[in-house]
């Protein structure tokens, strides 16, 4: 039985857990390509409601100096609408692919047998590297400073890497394992940041999560 553990730092480890091969990131850039993973020993057949909070995302940056998620509405304002439309967007096309699937929408008030979390993780890094030119390569200002001809010497440079990756995750509110909701199944598209066209390519990785989970429906 797999069983897949909600831990925010191991996320994207859960990934590999899954019969399907985790692309690299230069395939996340380029296709926006989206992965699955689930229990499969969960009949999703016999649920029938779900909740989901539409307009609410939550949003994970590394940058942050407080290190947690901060939720994000088009309705907010403040650092809370920093990616305006887009928890909109998105929860409202899950929300038509459940109701597709043959599930109902009801509040957490109602018992739901499943919660449908929203969340986007962007991770940002600087980094900085050293090119040794050796002896005889031109002439320069070494590492040390100081004008040399000649003789070897460091140069510095600065880069710098933005990743964001959308996830999806449904949890099975009727069944816990260790005090918390079973984790079901859960959905990965990236990159966010390097996206020409974020919210249609979004909308599409969405489509292509329930399109390559045909077991979950009612």
């Amino acid at each position: 039985m797999k069983r897949l553990f909600f831990v925010w730092v191991t996320i994207i480890g859960m990934l590999t857990l899954g019969c399907n091969p985790k692309p690299n990131n230069s395939d996340l850039l380029k296709h926006f390509s989206t992965i699955t993973n689930y229990i499969d020993t969960v009949n999703f057949s016999n649920k029938k409601t779900y909740w989901l909070q539409l307009d609410t995302i939550s949003y994970f940056n590394s940058q942050s100096n407080a290190q947690t998620d901060t939720l994000q509405c088009l309705k907010c304002t403040g650092n809370n609408n920093q990616l305006g439309q887009y928890a909109n967007i998105i929860t409202t096309e899950i929300k038509a692919k459940l109701d597709a699937a043959g599930y109902v929408a009801v509040n957490g008030k109602q018992n739901p047998d499943m919660k449908v979390y929203v969340t986007v993780i962007e991770n940002y890094s600087l980094y900085q590297t050293y090119t040794y030119y050796p002896y005889g390569y031109g002439y320069g200002y070494g590492y040390y400073g100081g004008y040399y001809g000649g003789y070897g010497g460091y140069y510095p440079s600065v880069g710098v890497s933005d990743v964001a990756s959308l996830y999806i995750v449904v949890f099975d509110l009727k069944h816990s394992y260790q005090g918390k909701p079973n984790q079901i199944w859960i959905a990965q598209a990236g990159d966010l940041v390097s996206s020409p066209n974020l919210y249609d390519l979004s909308v599409e990785a969405v489509d292509q999560a329930f399109k390559q989970s045909p077991y979950f429906k009612k």
